[in-house]
């Protein structure tokens, strides 16, 4: 189990990561398609541990009239993470972890249609982008006042050759994100940190001057 490798490995911290909680699926559709607490479908594949995104819910601007997230005050959502801080609290870091808004977007809204909407359409990108940033604000809270440490936001901004946006794009409409998730959890006492691959160094000094 997770918590017997923690133990063998002696691991420096501990994680709990909110897309491996049970209630982030919350409709299966067959055995290999599941729907997920943001409304995307998802296809489980035996190529990569995790889920693959299939369709999501905002097909339009007007659908964002009726989309909205799920109830980050929701108990269930930090259950475990409670149980690992009673057991590791002082022992080991504790790190709550959760995907990228920006990431998220591609999934609710499809990827193609997302990085179309930068040029076409860039205040549904800030206004699909604020729901997703008001959501993560409070989940923060939430996780800190559990005994969180440390923030992971997890999602990657760059293939292996160049990020996958513009310096323009990014610093306009991705970056205000991450530094508001940033600001939040640093002051209210918790490191954060950030996970992406690929080639981020075009856009590395904007990231890191998020305060990350």
């Amino acid at each position: 189990s997770n918590d017997d490798a923690i133990e063998y490995f002696d691991l420096d911290a501990v994680n709990v990561s909110d897309r491996k909680l049970p209630g982030y699926r919350i409709e299966t559709l067959d055995t290999s398609h599941f729907r997920n607490q943001w409304g995307t479908i998802m296809q489980v594949t035996s190529e990569y541990d995790g889920a693959h995104p299939v369709e999501g819910p905002i097909k339009t601007e007007k659908d964002l009239d009726t989309w909205h997230p799920p109830d980050p005050d929701e108990p269930w959502r930090y259950e475990k993470l409670a149980e690992l801080v009673k057991k590791y609290k002082g022992q080991r870091a504790i790190i709550a972890s959760f995907q990228d808004p920006f990431n998220i977007a591609n999934e609710v809204r499809g990827a193609i249609n997302h990085y179309m909407d930068f040029v076409k359409n860039p205040d549904m990108v800030d206004r699909l982008a604020g729901l997703l940033r008001d959501y993560y604000l409070r989940y923060i809270k939430n996780c800190v006042e559990v005994g969180a440490e440390i923030i992971e936001i997890s999602g990657d901004y760059a293939t292996s050759e160049w990020p996958m946006l513009s310096n323009e794009h990014f610093a306009k409409h991705v970056i205000p994100v991450l530094k508001a998730l940033v600001d939040e959890a640093k002051n209210r006492g918790a490191y954060v940190l950030k996970h992406t691959d690929g080639n981020i160094m075009p856009i590395i000094d904007m990231i890191i001057d998020t305060g990350i």
